[in-house]
């Protein structure tokens, strides 16, 4: 071991591998970081610090060491990057940024030099991706089975503020989050990295309602922020056939005030002209009254007509129609005539609209 090993560069912003290696190594422990075969300065240094032990090129005046191919080829020293050296150092860079929980830290970045912000670390790591992807879609080797393998633990997409699952994204949608996201400007020409992800064309309903869920887990009983309304705004756009039945049992709204709420708590307001009860959610106008009845959301008419209805919920035991004999009727009838001409007149007209000839009266005393 005679050959040494750099230091981390000033402003690097994680830990750095070299620190924990002796000063010498053996050329097969080391990745050559010179410039000469590598388009990018210090692109190991932006792909795998924090993985692998990089050769110290510089020399005590700052000048850069030449170290040729045939060089590092008799001393065995890599001149590419493993793909499992750039992943680790990758999902390193992840773990630095985000919290337990999956959401952005908020970092002391005044040490970070602009060549080490996180931007030209992914940038530098998706250009090493999108050209291995290329050279194993050319040389079908058991080598490169491995990297696939390697390259399937990628799991976040860097969107410029956050790393975020690749489910998260779809190509056609216009919005660059909260929540829902199109393809970054950093994977827009690298087209070989948004196939192997499988990153979907368009948003479904579904992952449209499970973004509403975690918003109304997030915001609470507090209006959501403008960018989650253009958010809410946009998924009214989507088509919700084929929507599954278990989803709308935990499905979250909004109402006017884009504060979030189960859609048991809301109600579609289809009667603007009357007067609404003291305590109804309505729900916010942007919701189209398909997805809203398709979603549970009971219209303000269908409230009406159950709060009235209740006023004549009736029992098997009891029931419509008459409840007393006609005998009874007929002769509660007669008792409330009143006891004068009145009657005389009534029963002429009984008889004249039966076109009777006689009419016999008996005075039963």
């Amino acid at each position: 071991s005679f050959l040494p090993v750099k230091k981390m560069s000033e402003g690097y912003p994680l830990q750095w591998f070299g620190d924990k290696c002796p000063a010498l190594l053996c050329g097969r422990d080391l990745i050559t970081s010179g410039t000469d075969t590598l388009s990018v300065p210090h692109y190991c240094d932006l792909i795998v610090g924090s993985s692998a032990a990089i050769l110290e090129q510089k020399n005590p005046d700052g000048s850069m060491m030449h170290v040729s191919m045939d060089v590092c080829n008799f001393l065995q020293i890599k001149t590419t990057p493993s793909c499992s050296n750039v992943v680790a150092n990758f999902n390193l860079l992840i773990a630095a940024m985000t919290t337990v929980e999956g959401t952005l830290k908020t970092i002391d970045c005044s040490h970070i030099s602009s060549l080490f912000d996180v931007d030209h670390i992914c940038d530098a790591v998706y250009t090493y991706f999108e050209n291995l992807l290329g050279s194993i879609a050319q040389n079908k080797t058991t080598q490169c089975g491995t990297e696939m393998e390697e390259l399937r633990q990628i799991c976040c997409i860097w969107t410029g503020r956050a790393f975020i699952h690749p489910s998260m994204v779809a190509k056609n949608w216009a919005l660059d989050g909260p929540y829902l996201f199109r393809v970054p400007a950093i994977l827009a020409y690298r087209q070989r990295i948004v196939e192997f992800l499988h990153i979907r064309s368009c948003f479904t309903i579904n992952n449209a309602l499970h973004a509403l869920i975690q918003m109304g887990n997030d915001f609470g009983n507090n209006p959501v922020s403008d960018e989650c309304k253009q958010v809410i705004k946009n998924i009214t756009s989507l088509p919700y056939e084929g929507m599954p039945e278990e989803l709308t049992q935990s499905v979250m709204l909004p109402d006017q005030d884009y504060v979030l709420h189960d859609v048991s708590q809301l109600a579609f307001n289809d009667t603007p002209w009357c007067e609404g009860n003291e305590g109804t959610i309505y729900l916010h106008d942007t919701i189209p009254r398909p997805l809203a009845l398709r979603l549970g959301v009971k219209t303000v008419r269908s409230l009406i007509i159950e709060q009235y209805a209740s006023l004549f919920e009736y029992t098997n035991e009891e029931g419509f129609g008459q409840n007393q004999t006609l005998i009874s009727r007929i002769q509660n009838i007669l008792e409330d005539y009143p006891c004068d001409e009145t009657i005389l007149k009534e029963l002429l007209q009984n008889a004249d609209d039966a076109k009777a000839n006689k009419m016999y009266i008996i005075l039963d005393k």
